[in-house]
């Protein structure tokens, strides 16, 4: 049921590759099919998830959906939890280089950079990024001199610099690993026959957002998780 989502494809791109298991409930694949599933649940090899994802996003991007879904999603707790070394970068620069990034996060470490569909194009993408920390203690380094737009669910900012543009203020999206699992009963034994995998997914949607979307269309989920896909 991947393209039931397209509606959240927007900005920020996906950056995770999420597995929803759905107790009693049949669904029928949606016509035409996507991505031939097996009934073996989704693994932590980073290549194949990244394969899937792939193959979601472009059928996502071809065929209507044939579900949507609108409602309030549950609140994001960031109390007590640990952060992905991994963040999302959003409204970055057209004119960003590998190496200006790089120089304008020096003050908090060493950083990897990501650009999505890098393996679809020659040149890299526009306008958005992931950069990867070496720890979560560099994550909240960064966050604590974000500036932070309540009035707009919390997001937070940071200012950086091209050739062409200076002091762009940008869209820090951190990941909280506690939203990379929901389970609604812990003694649920899981099935992998019941299990789907879902790509293409919002950036900001986490696992029991994910979750109370397909409860809420098809009645049945007992467990959601993701792969954050960190090299």
């Amino acid at each position: 049921q991947a393209s039931l989502l397209s509606s959240l494809l927007q900005y920020p791109p996906s950056r995770v590759s999420q597995g929803t298991e759905f107790g009693g409930k049949s669904c029928s694949p949606p016509s035409p099919p996507a991505l031939p599933l097996s009934a073996s649940p989704p693994t932590n090899d980073n290549a194949s998830l990244e394969r899937a994802a792939r193959f979601h996003r472009n059928s996502a991007s071809l065929h209507d959906a044939t579900c949507t879904w609108s409602g309030n999603l549950p609140p994001r707790s960031p109390k007590n939890s640990a952060y992905s070394c991994k963040v999302f970068l959003g409204g970055v620069p057209w004119d960003i280089s590998e190496m200006s990034l790089i120089v304008a996060f020096k003050q908090f470490g060493g950083i990897h950079v990501e650009w999505p569909g890098k393996e679809q194009a020659a040149s890299q993408p526009k306008g958005y990024v992931y950069i990867i920390f070496e720890s979560e203690k560099q994550v909240k380094a960064l966050l604590q001199v974000c500036t932070r737009d309540f009035t707009n669910g919390g997001n937070w900012y940071f200012k950086i610099s091209s050739r062409k543009m200076k002091s762009k203020e940008v869209q820090v999206i951190p990941w909280l690993l506690s939203d990379s699992n929901y389970v609604k009963v812990t003694s649920q034994k899981l099935d992998p026959q019941k299990t789907v995998f879902v790509g293409a997914l919002h950036g900001m949607l986490n696992a029991e957002g994910l979750a109370k979307i397909m409860n809420d269309l098809f009645d049945g989920v007992v467990y959601a998780g993701e792969s954050l896909l960190i090299p």
